[in-house]
């Protein structure tokens, strides 16, 4: 299952990295594809919850603004 999440706050490619890293964290989640505009391509063996990828994005300076 492929998921498409919108972002905000991404400024750097340090910003792409980091948010691929915390995406690849959550149990299913087989790759994850960020751009710097904040588009997030996740492919996944099920359907990840929008307050997952949140949950792994706490304390930082990105906003999930759709999980699609």
């Amino acid at each position: 299952m492929t998921q498409t999440i919108t972002l905000k706050g991404l400024t750097c490619d340090a910003c792409v990295k980091l948010i691929i890293k915390k995406f690849m964290r959550i149990p299913g989640v087989a790759t994850t594809r960020v751009t710097l505009d904040g588009l997030a391509h996740v492919e996944a063996n099920r359907a990840v919850l929008a307050n997952e990828y949140k949950q792994v994005l706490t304390g930082l300076p990105y906003e999930i603004v759709t999980v699609s």
